[in-house]
């Protein structure tokens, strides 16, 4: 008797941990709504907290109008393709200017949409790069019901990257993201798309188990042992990928592509130890760039002249206008 009712009790436990573990799922994985930065936490010991984000305010509004009104300038196109398993991605192309052969492929973050990547449009426009930005799949116009945080995306990075080559055989692109967008980045390096040159991400992550671990632990004060098993189960069965293989580490040790890694020193969300693994996982060419108060996707806002500098040096280096220059990676065909 006791055999059964200890039986029937860890079933019961087991149904109760899987159907956490399928909410936790929908909450997180499904498309459609907009992500609340008010569950950003703060570091315990960032008392600059306020200031800092209030000086990356009033500089990413500088940013955002300047933007706009390069924007205003240029033409911009409705771009699509058909992702991998048949989904219609959508995105915008900023072309700078139109006898360039330099593209950007910039991918925004989680529950975010394309039009919020016009900041960077515009730093890649002024520097004669036209910029492709997607709204990523279970995003703004493009299809799909589930977010894989960037590991299918990663497969639509290839699919874009083979957009831009069918419009311009020539073309020579460069990948970057900012937060799940800068894991989409890292993810897709490893595939080595055609005709990609270089990579720059910001405050990507180390894996999908590493952030959902770390949001688990910091945001709901909860252990992952067992939810996020029994998530990463459910992504398995629902979605198709398990939060463990979906690794920007393992993907970067599969690349060569030059890469510059950004991240800001006061990251709460996205923990700078992530910025070192990630950065250690790279075999090839590389670069660093980490702005000391600056939060989670707050560099180029917290710092630009820095960070203009900084990436400006990495394109020189590995983006010129032209082949000359000092290029390590040959374009894949």
């Amino acid at each position: 008797m006791m055999i059964i009712v200890l039986s029937a009790i860890f079933a019961a436990a087991v149904l109760a941990v899987l159907l956490v573990g399928n909410y936790f799922v929908s909450f997180a994985l499904k498309g459609g709504s907009d992500f609340d930065p008010s569950v950003v936490p703060a570091s315990e010991n960032d008392g600059n907290a306020a200031e800092r984000k209030r000086i990356a305010s009033e500089n990413g509004k500088i940013l955002s109008a300047k933007a706009e009104e390069w924007a205003a300038k240029v033409k911009i196109e409705d771009a699509s393709t058909t992702s991998f398993d048949g989904l219609a991605l959508r995105g915008l192309l900023y072309v700078a200017d139109p006898e360039s052969h330099r593209y950007a492929i910039s991918m925004h973050g989680y529950k975010d949409r394309k039009e919020r990547m016009t900041t960077y449009a515009a730093f890649f426009g002024e520097r004669g790069i036209n910029t492709l930005a997607p709204d990523q799949r279970a995003h703004g116009q493009s299809e799909g019901k589930y977010i894989s945080m960037g590991w299918f995306e990663r497969l639509d990075v290839v699919s874009w990257a083979r957009y831009i080559l069918e419009r311009d055989s020539q073309a020579r692109i460069l990948i970057h993201g900012v937060s799940m967008g800068g894991a989409t980045t890292m993810m897709a390096a490893g595939e080595n798309p055609p005709g990609v040159v270089a990579a720059i991400e910001d405050c990507g992550y180390t894996s999908v188990w590493d952030i959902f671990a770390d949001e688990m632990r910091s945001i709901y004060h909860i252990s992952p042992f067992p939810v996020l098993d029994a998530s990463s189960l459910v992504a398995r069965i629902r979605v198709g990928f398990s939060f463990r293989k979906a690794s920007s580490i393992k993907q970067l040790e599969k690349t060569e592509l030059p890469m510059l890694f950004v991240h800001g020193g006061a990251d709460s969300f996205v923990g700078t130890y992530m910025l070192d693994k990630c950065f250690a996982a790279h075999k090839g060419t590389k670069r660093k760039l980490l702005v000391p108060d600056a939060g989670h996707a707050e560099a180029y806002a917290r710092a630009p002249e820095l960070f203009e500098r900084t990436v400006g040096a990495f394109l020189d280096e590995f983006f010129p206008p032209t082949n000359a220059g000092n290029l390590s990676y040959d374009r894949p065909s």
